[in-house]
């Protein structure tokens, strides 16, 4: 990448002497620069050499990483690049701000620090340490040692040359470098972290399960992940091979699609962004705060684009309501609706409004929210929906009515009880404005259908002295309307304090007070609606404090209780286990998960241990899915206080109670344990998903053995 240097000019008159000086302690100087400027000394090796390997690697040929194991401490990196020539090597390859790339825009890099990247490992405690580095370049193999010397400089030594042989595979880099036993396990982690965003990716050996990562967008330049499915969260900018975090305190803010809970990676051509010398983060230049928002920008612009292009697809406003709140809410359900007004359907925002207050007409969208249609003769209340969006005139027919009378029977014998449509009445004077602000859509006139003749002194019906409208609450408790009940029925009642979502909803159980918060009624009822124990459509009267039921009537919590004790079957209900795995003594369970062989031990601990072995199968036998009676028998237990649940014995008192006679005979065992073991890396052959294990080393094992032989004796 080609460096930006700023350009200075200082002005003075009568100087004497002018001196240009340098930077000074030569040694002091290497130090800082290799180990100072990087905070993760481990990924940053990782990072340098595998960039430098991606870019000179044909696609066809990747490069190839070998990472340190217990066996093998030492990480190797290979790419199948020209390789570098002896001059180069030996004046200029060792040399701090001397790189190939300072001006090459279309290469990643260009500070001259990458290639000396595994001293700032190497260095970072002890100060001692070199790297092998081995050039294949125009038929001949050349060794090298790179290091610090005794002054604290770098310094290259040349080892030897010889020809290239068939098992040298071509031309190309290789470089390797000594790894402390404990950061084994880092060196693995720090790579699949980087070779994540490597395309093509290295032959890694051992393999890397890098997974397959699930893509919520994609568009140009630009990808959006689901979160459980990438090892990074947060935005971030990839350029070349490698990903950076973007910190949006630092960048600019021009879009409200990109967020910190984004997982998202925009992709950057090389240079149009500046990175740190260490190339661990961003630079927020004026350069990388040209580019971020021209990427964000775009991503905007696209995202919107294609969100437009797919909700315009469908044929109706209803099924582009959804269809854009999906995809809105596929962003983070705290944006959804501020996404999805801004998508629209056809250039209809959703937030348009169609009549205001003071329009001649009202409307409503009949069939679309009211969960119970009045029957044909019974009195309705036309209440508008004063949001009603100009879209839906695209998708919805629309009717209209002057005389109000009779409706729900006009409807039925129109064939449009079962429909839906926008309903608008308005005066027959106020037709055409009505018309004129509807956009003149073909309409269906309610007022021409023919009602059959009324018999003579028929007039409005009487309502018989058991109907009664009452407040009935909504599926989700939250609001009520009036409707009319018989109320010689059985009804089911509540009382409820509060409004909206922090309501508190009070009934009786068993003739004892019960209050519960809106969140428990809800469960409470999806438990015997979701199972088919009570309709949907049972109406739940809400009465006000110190109204009255009928002495008929049923509180909602006797209702619920009745139904799933009469649905409980108590013996599929699971019991309840007193015991799992840390039940067991601690110490035997790790001489379990250590993996120690017991061939040496004991009799009376082999019996126990496997007694133990016994009792952990027949206690994963007894877990099972939770079934519908356990759903009952919880909501009893939390309504009626009731507990129908099982009890099972606890058998591992009696294994507890032995193990302490067991312990207290070999004090030495969990020392041994806690000095002697080892973690490793293992690949299950089945599922390929790889874990951690600790274990007991070959040592501990050789102690254990002599350990127990001498407790015989």
């Amino acid at each position: 990448m080609k460096m930006v240097h700023a350009k200075h000019e200082s002005h003075t008159e009568g100087a004497q002497a002018v001196k240009q000086t340098g930077v000074g302690g030569d040694a002091k100087i290497v130090y800082a620069l290799l180990t100072g400027m990087v905070k993760d000394k481990i990924i940053y090796p990782v990072r340098e050499y595998a960039t430098n390997a991606w870019e000179v690697s044909p696609p066809t040929k990747p490069f190839e990483i070998e990472l340190p194991n217990k066996f093998n401490l030492e990480y190797r990196i290979r790419d199948f690049g020209p390789g570098l020539g002896h001059r180069f090597m030996m004046d200029r390859y060792a040399k701090i701000g001397d790189s190939t790339k300072d001006d090459d825009d279309e290469a990643v890099g260009g500070w001259g620090f990458g290639s000396k990247s595994g001293l700032a490992y190497l260095l970072r405690s002890d100060g001692c340490g070199s790297l092998s580095v081995t050039s294949r370049h125009k038929g001949f193999r050349r060794a090298y040692i790179v290091g610090v010397s005794d002054k604290g400089k770098i310094q290259i030594q040349f080892l030897g040359e010889w020809p290239l042989e068939p098992e040298d595979r071509g031309t190309g880099l290789e470089i390797s470098f000594a790894v402390h036993p404990d950061d084994v396990d880092r060196f693995r982690e720090c790579a699949e972290d980087v070779l994540w965003s490597f395309h093509p990716r290295p032959k890694v050996i051992p393999a890397l399960d890098f997974g397959e990562p699930k893509v919520a967008h994609k568009g140009d330049g630009w990808t959006l992940y689901h979160g459980d499915s990438v090892p990074f969260s947060g935005p971030q900018v990839q350029i070349g091979p490698v990903r950076y975090r973007i910190d949006l305190s630092l960048a600019p803010r021009v879009s409200k699609l990109v967020t910190f809970q984004d997982h998202i990676v925009f992709n950057a051509p090389v240079g149009t962004l500046s990175v740190s010398a260490s190339r661990e983060d961003l630079q927020y230049d004026d350069r990388t705060l040209a580019g971020l928002r021209a990427l964000f920008e775009h991503y905007e612009q696209d995202w919107m684009a294609k969100a437009r292009e797919a909700v315009d697809a469908e044929k109706s406003y209803f099924d582009a309501y959804w269809r854009a709140k999906r995809i809105a809410d596929s962003l983070g359900m705290e944006r959804g609706w501020a996404i999805t007004s801004q998508i629209g359907w056809r250039g209809f925002s959703f937030n348009d409004a169609l009549f205001r207050p003071r329009d001649p007409a009202k409307a409503l969208r009949w069939n679309y929210h009211h969960n119970r249609k009045p029957a044909p003769h019974e009195n309705f209340t036309f209440k508008p929906d004063w949001g009603i969006n100009p879209g839906e005139l695209g998708s919805l027919p629309v009717v209209i009515q002057h005389n109000t009378s009779r409706s729900m029977e006009r409807l039925e014998l129109a064939g449009l009880m079962d429909e839906k449509f926008l309903w608008v009445r308005c005066r027959k004077a106020d037709l055409a404005e009505t018309l004129a602000l509807m956009g003149s859509p073909e309409y269906r006139l309610l007022d021409e259908v023919k009602l059959p003749p009324r018999a003579p002194g028929q007039g409005r019906q009487k309502r018989p002295e058991n109907i009664k409208r009452l407040r009935v609450l909504n599926d989700e408790l939250t609001s009520s309307e009036g409707v009319l009940l018989d109320t010689d029925e059985e009804l089911v009642y509540c009382r409820v304090e509060g409004r909206g979502h922090n309501r508190t909803i009070h009934t009786y159980v068993d003739g004892t007070p019960k209050e519960l918060t809106l969140d428990q009624a809800r469960r409470h009822l999806k438990t015997v609606r979701g199972s088919g124990l009570m309709d949907y459509d049972t109406p739940i009267v809400m009465l006000r404090f110190g109204e009255e039921p009928r002495d008929h009537w049923r509180p909602l919590g006797d209702h619920i209780v009745e139904l799933a004790d009469e649905a409980l079957d108590p013996s599929q209900v699971a019991p309840v286990i007193p015991w799992s795995d840390s039940s067991f003594p601690a110490l035997l369970k790790q001489v379990q998960d250590y993996e120690v062989d017991l061939g040496c031990a004991p009799q009376a601990l082999r019996d126990i241990f496997y007694q133990m072995v016994g009792m952990g199968q027949h206690r994963v036998s007894l877990d099972r899915e939770p079934t519908v009676h356990d759903d009952y028998a919880d909501l009893l237990l939390k309504l009626s206080g009731r507990d129908v649940k099982l009890k099972e014995n606890d058998p591992t008192a009696p294994l507890r109670e032995a193990w302490v006679e067991i312990e207290n005979s070999m004090p030495a065992l969990e020392a041994i344990l806690d000095q002697h073991n080892e973690s490793n890396y293992v690949t299950d052959p089945v599922t390929l998903k790889s874990r951690y294990r600790r274990t007991v080393t070959k040592t501990g094992q050789r102690i254990l053995d002599h350990y127990w032989l001498l407790l015989q004796k």
